[in-house]
């Protein structure tokens, strides 16, 4: 059965919002799990044991941030009333202790390291963990409060993607400054892993229709944010760590710089490239949906005229013989009015399989107006293919399976060579052979 290029579209609309769903639930049940069990394992030591060294480096304070952020993540889209509330108040919350943070590490401003040090457990989350928490909360409260796209939860977003990428740029890169202010207060592995699962979630909620819609609809920004942002993330670190480790192996620094500007040039060469062919198949399909009945999915009368003006050059140039044949169904408003619409729209389509079941491969059939039919022949006398389609339609009606009897009208007109201009002046022939053909059946 026929797909209409807007039931192909609604599908795989369809299809992204639910990986995409799917991928936002991921995100949010990750966050959850490991804030949990840091705080578990803070509340509990004797559960603790079972962790790995270094849970520690997550303070108690960033697991309950992280636990209220996905709390008011989840009721971010809550119908009830006290749903909407208890998300505002959870990430009322999460900023207070984010705020808080940053006001004791501006009030220990001139401590030294030492004193980090030399704490039983660290005092505080870190400064850019607090940073990443106050902004988090701005976005979760814009987003509850504004109900709309909006460019202040644009920015917010973006702001937020890029802290994560600073971050986790900084761990990878072995700078410790970025992501830390002593060995017991830092940005550890599992709060970034924490902030990388909560920002996917927010870039991905519903709530955030400007940034989620851009990557999940399919149309030509929705394909090139998904074809370039995993490279754009991706391409960068993989050409830098790749020149750290040569240099660190006391490779020279200008053949590592070579060799990483070789990386990065090739990977965009193969992105543009990627990007191009995605483009081109995406005209190709807009071209062919613009010119393709949906009902039947034959050519429609824009289709039939862009081929017959290609079909034209060619059969000019080889001086070939032109017809063209009209079509009209009989008694169409008839079977509407008593069998209903959807007949009336069996009927079109099953005269259309009839068509191309009676021509040839090489004929241009189009649907070209409700019951209108009308076929571009080239180098062939129609009377064979008009035989044809006379027997499949009277095997159809023999088979009494249809709540109507196919009929149809039809006129023909040919020329022995062709010309420019030749198609509407056979196709004015062809209408009006088929409408004298339609009023000898009714005398």
């Amino acid at each position: 059965m026929h797909e209409s290029p807007d039931s192909l579209l609604i599908r795989d609309n369809t299809t992204l919002a639910g990986l995409t769903h799917i991928a936002n639930r991921a995100a949010i049940s990750f966050a959850l799990f490991t804030c949990a069990i840091i705080l578990l394992a803070w509340l509990l030591p004797d559960a603790a044991s079972t962790l790995p060294a270094g849970w520690k480096l997550m303070h108690i304070s960033t697991a309950i941030s992280g636990l209220l952020s996905v709390l008011a993540l989840i009721l971010l889209n809550a119908g009830s009333r006290s749903g909407r509330r208890l998300a505002l108040s959870a990430s009322l919350i999460c900023l207070a202790i984010a705020l808080l943070s940053l006001l004791s590490h501006s009030t220990l401003n001139h401590t030294s390291a030492g004193e980090y040090h030399h704490s039983a457990l660290p005092p505080l989350m870190s400064v850019q963990t607090a940073l990443f928490f106050t902004l988090f909360s701005l976005l979760l409260l814009t987003l509850q409060r504004l109900h709309q796209r909006n460019l202040l939860i644009t920015g917010l977003s973006f702001t937020l993607l890029l802290m994560c990428i600073y971050l986790i740029s900084g761990y990878l890169f072995s700078a410790e400054k970025l992501y830390a202010q002593s060995e017991l207060v830092r940005t550890s592995p599992q709060t970034l892993f924490t902030m990388f699962c909560l920002t996917a979630a927010v870039l991905t909620h519903p709530a955030n229709p400007e940034l989620q819609g851009f990557f999940i609809k399919d149309d030509l920004s929705g394909h090139t944010a998904r074809l370039l942002l995993p490279l754009t993330l991706a391409i960068p670190v993989f050409a830098v760590l790749t020149g750290v480790e040569l240099v660190a192996h006391d490779l020279p620094m200008h053949y590592a710089a070579a060799i990483t500007a070789t990386i990065i040039c090739s990977a965009m060469f193969l992105a543009i490239y990627s990007l191009a062919l995605k483009l081109r198949t995406l005209e190709l399909e807009i071209q062919k949906g613009s010119a393709s009945d949906e009902l039947t999915g034959l050519y429609n009368l824009k289709g039939f005229h862009l081929i017959s003006a290609k079909i034209t050059e060619l059969a000019i140039r080889h001086q070939a013989s032109v017809c063209i044949i009209y079509f009209d169904l009989d008694g169409l408003k008839t079977i509407n009015d008593t069998s209903g619409h959807e007949a009336g729209s069996d009927m079109i389509r099953s005269f259309g399989k009839l068509l191309k079941a009676s021509f040839r491969e090489a004929d241009t059939i189009a649907s070209v107006g409700g019951d209108e039919f009308v076929v571009l022949c080239v180098q062939e006398n129609p009377h064979k293919a008009l035989q044809r389609l006379e027997e499949h339609a009277a095997l159809q009606n023999q088979r009494k399976n249809k709540p109507y009897q196919l009929s149809y009208s039809c006129g023909w007109a040919c020329s022995d060579t062709a010309s420019p201009g030749i198609i509407e002046r056979l196709m004015m022939k062809a209408d009006m052979n088929m409408y004298q053909d339609k009023r000898s059946k009714k005398l």
